[in-house]
């Protein structure tokens, strides 16, 4: 954990413009679109001594009906990062829920780009869940 890290979500809290809740917990942090369903997870981890943030959420388990297709999709749509907009999907565990997660480099970013970084993957992460959680017979659109 480094105080850049700790710095920037305190500098996000206070440039906030509203529409964007951010809730500093320890050595991490919560965000959620004002009106937003899905939390973002934020945190810092340390890869041979560069720093990395990590926005993860979790967007559930699919419904029995979609089961069966949904880890070819996530493969197809992680390949290249062409159909997450270069977040990486993936399954948690036994539970089977599915996650969504980026990584962005720490000392690229400032409060601005934080926020904007978080609302672009707000966006992808709920058309991901409302996709994972659609009627099997509806085509999907990744």
């Amino acid at each position: 954990m480094t105080i850049d890290f700790l710095d920037l979500l305190h500098a996000a809290m206070q440039s906030s413009d509203g529409t964007m809740e951010i809730v500093v917990t320890g050595q991490a942090a919560t965000a959620r679109p004002r009106g937003g369903a899905l939390a973002i997870t934020i945190s810092c981890k340390d890869r041979d001594g560069r720093y990395d943030v990590m926005l993860s959420a979790s967007l559930g388990r699919p419904s029995r009906a979609r089961e069966a297709g949904i880890d070819a999709m996530l493969l197809e749509a992680n390949h290249l990062g062409l159909g997450t907009s270069g977040c990486t999907l993936g399954r948690d565990g036994p539970d089977g829920n599915i996650s969504i997660s980026a990584r962005l480099p720490l000392d690229l970013l400032d409060s601005t780009s934080l926020h904007d970084a978080l609302r672009a993957f707000h966006t992808v992460a709920s058309d991901w869940h409302n996709d994972i959680h659609r009627s099997p017979h509806s085509s999907h659109k990744h």
